[in-house]
C-alpha cells in the first residue's frame, strides 16, 4: 500500500506536540542553517554537542574524506575541510536525528533534494550556501508529520529561506520547484519555470543521477 508519494507527505491523522528533544534538535538546525552566522560560531554550535561533533570527526578521519593527519576538533576539521562542507555534514546529522521514526527511503530523498536543488540553484557548480539548506528542509513537513507553516514556527528561518519553501518565491524557490517538477516528470512545468534554458532538462538528468550518488554518501554518513 506505500504507493505515490507516501513517504514524501506528512501524515494527517492528528495534530501532536513535539517532543523535548525533537525541539531541542531544530533549535540545533536553526543555528546551523542560520546564513547569518560566522565560521566561528558554527564550529562552536557544532562543537557543544558532543554526539554531534563526535560523528563529524570520526567521518572527517576516515578514509573515504581523505584526510592525512588526525583531525582532533571540529574547528581544525572546518579549517582542513571547510566550512561549507561541514555545515552540511552537521545539517544532514541532525536532520537524520529528526527522521529516526521515519521510513530510510524520505531521510534519502530529503538528502538527494539538497543536493539537487544545490547542483539546480547554481547549474552545477557549489557557490550558493543556502540552496542546499532549502532542498533539506523542503521535506521537514513530513519528517515531522505537520503542515510546513506549522513546522518553520519552531525555526527562525531567514526570509530567503522561508519564502522559498512556504511560496516558491526567489531564485531558491525556483530551483525547490524544478527539483519537484523533474522528480514528478512534469515537462510543461519545467518550462513554464525555465522558459529561456532550452539544454536545462538535460542538464538536470546528469544532475540528478550524481545527486542520488552523493545522498548515498550523505546517507552513510547518518549511519556512522
Amino acid at each position: 500500500y506505500f504507493q505515490g508519494y507516501f513517504f514524501a507527505r506528512p501524515s494527517t491523522m492528528a495534530a501532536k506536540s513535539l517532543p523535548r528533544a525533537h525541539l531541542q534538535t531544530l533549535q540545533l538546525l536553526n543555528d546551523i542553517s542560520d546564513d547569518q552566522a560566522d565560521l566561528v560560531e558554527i564550529a562552536s554550535k557544532v562543537a557543544g554537542d558532543v554526539a554531534l561533533s563526535v560523528r563529524i570527526l570520526r567521518y572527517a578521519n576516515s578514509a573515504a574524506v581523505g584526510c592525512r593527519t588526525e583531525l582532533p576538533s571540529i574547528q581544525r576539521a572546518v579549517a582542513l575541510i571547510g566550512f561549507s562542507q561541514i555545515r552540511k555534514w552537521a545539517q544532514v546529522i541532525v536532520m537524520s536525528g529528526l527522521a529516526t521514526d521515519k521510513p530510510s527511503e524520505l531521510l534519502f530523498t530529503a538528502l538527494m533534494r539538497a543536493r539537487f536543488c544545490e547542483l539546480i540553484a547554481t547549474r552545477g557548480t557549489n557557490v550558493h550556501p543556502q540552496a542546499f539548506t532549502v532542498g533539506l528542509l523542503s521535506l521537514l513537513d513530513a519528517i515531522l508529520d505537520r503542515p510546513m507553516e506549522s513546522a518553520f514556527a519552531e525555526l527562525s528561518l531567514s526570509e530567503e529561506l522561508e519564502s522559498a519553501l512556504l511560496e516558491g518565491a526567489g531564485m531558491l524557490g525556483q530551483s525547490l520547484s524544478i527539483a519537484k517538477a523533474y522528480e514528478n516528470f512534469d515537462w510543461e512545468e519545467l518550462d513554464r519555470l525555465a522558459p529561456d534554458e532550452a539544454d536545462l532538462t538535460h542538464h538536470l538528468s546528469d544532475w540528478f543521477v550524481t545527486s542520488m550518488s552523493q545522498a548515498q554518501d550523505f546517507y552513510k554518513l547518518t549511519k556512522m
